[in-house]
């Protein structure tokens, strides 16, 4: 491009610069225009480029999965045998096994079984059922029936009176040798002798102790010097049952 300032009037030194500076902002404008041209024929990825944009690229989407982890499915045959060895662990009480005293309480206290049942606000029918010796009651059962009798909670599982199982089992033992040991004192016929002391030998053989238990005695206690005194100090008044004087 010319340059339109006059030359006449600039010292030839700044002309010369002049003409270099437009000669170049021509050639550079050329060059924009010729780019301008090749961005129009290039196709859509190549402007893309020349403009530093990149298309996305379609990414095919995943199925999402659930945080929650699903637990996994138990087998029938699993589930069955965790089920045995739990109840396995706990022994089964025996069909004939009694597990309470129900009805031995409730006669000691006289109360009615329709008494009972009307206390609990329940069917006599059920309370029958419960009264059942080897029904396996539940807790809240037995706490209503302690309330309704009004008795400990231990007198319904376990009679507290009674001995524990080996002295009542040494004291039957102890009674049955007495019995023997008396038979063997009386004078009696030489086979019934040796029966009684056939007995005695067995007793012994099962319990030691009973070898120094002597028999039943025969005669009332005997009473000492001072018990007529006792019963003198004791008058029985005989007033009321009208004895003539």
């Amino acid at each position: 491009m010319p340059s339109t300032l006059p030359t006449a009037e600039l010292v030839p030194g700044e002309a010369l610069g002049l003409l270099a500076c437009s000669d170049s902002a021509a050639e550079r404008g050329s060059q924009v225009a010729e780019s301008g041209r090749r961005a129009e024929h290039a196709s859509p990825a190549r402007q893309a480029v020349a403009a530093n944009r990149v298309p996305p690229v379609p990414v095919p989407s995943a199925p999402v999965q659930s945080a929650a982890v699903q637990p996994a499915p138990v087998q029938p045959a699993v589930a069955a045998a965790e089920e045995e060895s739990e109840d396995s662990c706990l022994p089964a009480p025996a069909e004939d096994e009694v597990l309470h005293r129900l009805a031995a309480v409730r006669e000691q206290q006289g109360v009615s079984q329709r008494t009972m049942a009307r206390r609990m606000g329940i069917e006599l029918r059920r309370y029958k059922e419960l009264e059942d010796p080897t029904r396996d009651l539940r807790l809240s059962e037995l706490r209503q029936l302690q309330m309704a009798l009004e008795v400990p909670l231990i007198d319904l599982l376990e009679d507290r009176n009674a001995l524990s199982r080996p002295v009542e089992e040494r004291a039957k033992l102890v009674k049955v040798m007495k019995t023997a040991v008396a038979i063997s004192e009386i004078k009696s016929s030489p086979r019934i002798e040796r029966m009684a002391q056939m007995l005695k030998e067995q007793l012994v053989d099962l319990m030691p102790e009973l070898l120094e238990v002597s028999g039943w005695p025969q005669f009332g206690a005997r009473r000492g010097p001072s018990a007529m005194g006792k019963a003198l100090c004791q008058p029985i008044d005989t007033s009321h049952l009208g004895l003539s004087e």
